[in-house]
């Protein structure tokens, strides 16, 4: 597992700061096509949140 580190006691730890995200482009469109896919999203502060 990536940003993980294994203990003398054989248990993973996880290391947060070892972890990568990635960003992605994003817009924001209306449409009627019932195709098209759609997530809730919040603002927490200056965060963008999509729940997916």
């Amino acid at each position: 597992m990536v940003g993980s580190l294994i203990s003398k006691s054989g248990r993973s730890i996880f290391n947060p700061h070892r972890v990568r995200t990635a960003t992605y482009r994003v817009s924001v469109e209306d449409s009627d096509d019932p195709g098209v896919e759609t997530y809730p999203v919040t603002l927490q502060g200056k965060d963008v949140v999509v729940e997916i």
